[in-house]
């Protein structure tokens, strides 16, 4: 049901970013690492791939220079914190607290790609709104 819910927020940001090239493929990007299946064999692995991963995303952010660049690249520098904190604390525990504060980290990202897009975001500021 998740994984459900991120294709359904990444298809959204997808759509309302097609206007800028940076955020499209920033919002790409962070779907993609979401959506990727992470290698389990090894707890180094599984938490090296996330880590880097994260890394990558959010580097692209920072240098995209995008409206919601920068708010994803601090989502990943959390995302990075809580990976190293998870492999460290072993966060492969079923009732873990690291589980759940990754899923919130991935849906606070594409949730900032749908909503500040270049479509979204002036509606939800009320500038240019369309009247109803």
């Amino acid at each position: 049901m998740y994984l459900y819910a991120c294709a359904v927020l990444w298809v959204m940001a997808l759509g309302l970013n097609m206007r800028d090239q940076r955020s499209l493929m920033l919002a790409f990007l962070v779907g993609a690492s979401v959506m990727v299946p992470v290698p389990g064999d090894t707890a180094l692995h599984f938490y090296s791939f996330c880590i880097s991963a994260e890394i990558l995303v959010g580097l692209f952010a920072y240098r995209s220079r995008s409206s919601m660049g920068y708010l994803v690249a601090n989502v990943c520098a959390l995302l990075v914190i809580t990976h190293v904190f998870g492999y460290v604390l072993n966060g492969s525990a079923p009732f873990s607290p690291y589980r759940a504060i990754v899923k919130i980290l991935e849906v606070l990202q594409l949730v900032a790609c749908v909503v500040l897009s270049s479509i979204a975001a002036p509606i939800l500021r009320n500038r240019h709104a369309i009247p109803t």
